[in-house]
């Protein structure tokens, strides 16, 4: 018996005990997973890297980029909270080193006759260490332009980065892409671009679901420049790939730079384009002059009624605490306005980011007019949301959406 509150069930096709330790190995059709006694549990994917892992209690996530981020349950009296973080490269360190330590013991104990579905994968992970996920960091460096965002729904989707930087990159809050200048690849810098993610990604590539076209706002090129991009996109994809598990396409897009009409949309769904992400930030011309914002309340609501008749999704994505104490008020009942006159259906979203104001932006030296809100205040303004938008009328998902525990 594991003494572990994680079952081994239907979903694992292959279940290996390995002696007397109490390690079980397990396997799902695309991850290996390593069940120990007293509840860790480690997920792998096919190339032995952590994808996910279960220690002393609380949960890590290893994104592809390298970050770790770990989950904790606090518990008080009245109280049960996640609290998550993103965990230094020092600290992460010891835990990818127990892992390596876990991952050792198992290979150690692993039986003559272990099938090779089992014993492949495993001894690919034993050659994971601390000092090789080093080296992949560096490697995704040289690999992608930095991913520092993603709509929440996209975080298991293939990012191709068609672009570099943001086309706008005036906003005074965002510092994400403040020293890249926006530039397009060609094809064939786009073709060489695919493969190199391809190869970085390897077996765990069944762990993605859909591609997103990067880096910030892809949907700004022109049709024309856009169209054979697209077409470099399926054919990459078409090599190696089942086509369904990458038919989808999703990206971010803006109601202020180079509009698309309903006809170039609905080429584009006809190309995978199957939802798109926009910053709205606020429905207030106040509030966006100050966010560095061009005033788009109403093109936010001509864009939303375009991509409906082309037939491709929307998430709204609303800066909660925008307004700071000063146009707080105005900035909750002009952003719900505009949100019900965009009219969100079915397979639309809405999420909920909390404005986070870095040191030395151009933001910052505003917000001591607009009195920013404490962290209490943030969590009642977005809770002051989703009754105000459930009480207009709007009835898709919202969802929260913090930037700062993001990890590809």
């Amino acid at each position: 018996m594991i003494d572990t509150p994680h079952e081994i069930g239907p979903a694992y096709r292959e279940v290996l005990p390995l002696g007397a330790g109490g390690l079980v190995l397990a396997r799902k059709e695309h991850l290996l997973s390593l069940f120990a006694p007293g509840g860790d549990l480690l997920h792998l994917d096919l190339e032995g890297r952590l994808h996910r892992a279960w220690i002393d209690g609380d949960s890590y996530q290893r994104g592809l980029d390298g970050r770790v981020r770990r989950v904790a349950i606090e518990r008080g009296d009245a109280f049960r909270a996640l609290a998550i973080e993103i965990l230094p490269d020092g600290v992460a360190a010891p835990l990818l080193a127990r892992v390596a330590g876990l991952v050792h013991a198992a290979a150690t104990a692993l039986p003559a006759h272990a099938p090779a579905s089992l014993a492949g994968p495993l001894a690919r992970a034993r050659r994971w260490d601390p000092a090789r996920y080093q080296d992949e960091g560096r490697l995704f460096a040289t690999t992608y332009d930095p991913i520092p965002i993603l709509p929440p729904d996209q975080n298991r989707a293939l990012v191709l980065q068609l672009t570099s930087g943001c086309s706008w990159n005036r906003c005074t809050f965002c510092h994400l892409y403040r020293d890249a200048t926006f530039s397009l690849k060609t094809p064939e810098a786009l073709r060489a671009h695919i493969r190199s993610v391809l190869a970085l990604v390897g077996r765990a590539l069944p762990l993605r679901r859909g591609l997103f076209l990067g880096q910030a706002n892809a949907l700004v090129i022109a049709q024309d420049k856009l169209l054979p991009l697209l077409d470099v996109v399926r054919e990459e994809m078409e090599r190696v790939a089942a086509p369904r598990a990458f038919s989808t396409l999703a990206a971010f897009i803006d109601s202020f730079t180079r509009a698309k009409t309903e006809d170039e949309l609905r080429a584009l769904r006809e190309r995978g384009l199957m939802s798109v992400a926009l910053g709205l930030e606020s429905g207030s011309a106040e509030v966006l002059a100050g966010l560095g914002k061009p005033a788009e309340a109403e093109a936010a609501i001509a864009l939303a009624h375009v991509l409906r008749a082309a037939g491709i999704g929307l998430g709204i994505i609303v800066l909660a605490g925008a307004g700071g104490k000063k146009l707080g008020a105005e900035h909750l009942a002009t952003t719900v306005e505009t949100i019900a006159a965009m009219a969100p259906a079915r397979g639309d979203r809405i999420y909920l980011s909390p404005l986070v104001v870095h040191p030395g932006s151009a933001y910052e030296a505003r917000s001591g007019v607009l009195a920013p809100l404490t962290p209490a205040e943030l969590a009642h303004e977005a809770e002051e949301f989703r009754t105000r938008l459930r009480t207009a009328g709007v009835t898709v998902p919202i969802a929260l959406y913090d930037i700062r525990r993001f990890i590809y």
